[in-house]
């Protein structure tokens, strides 16, 4: 099950990102305009093997500066 979470940085910009699985990290961090959301189906296949954490970059998706 993919979990939707959120952090707060230093200078108040909240960053979200999906969590995922068990096992060593794996950190998918999407280019352009594209968000974390177009990783699930990654997501799920690899959270079998690793804890994924796919990242939306600040002013993308769901985080916001």
């Amino acid at each position: 099950m993919i979990h939707s979470k959120q952090i707060t940085t230093q200078d108040k910009a909240t960053l979200h990102y999906l969590e995922c699985g068990t096992g060593k990290p794996l950190v998918m961090i999407p280019g352009g305009a594209q968000t974390a959301d177009g990783y699930k189906y990654q997501i799920n296949a690899l959270s079998k093997y690793y804890h994924v954490f796919a990242i939306d970059m600040r002013g993308h998706g769901e985080s916001v500066d």
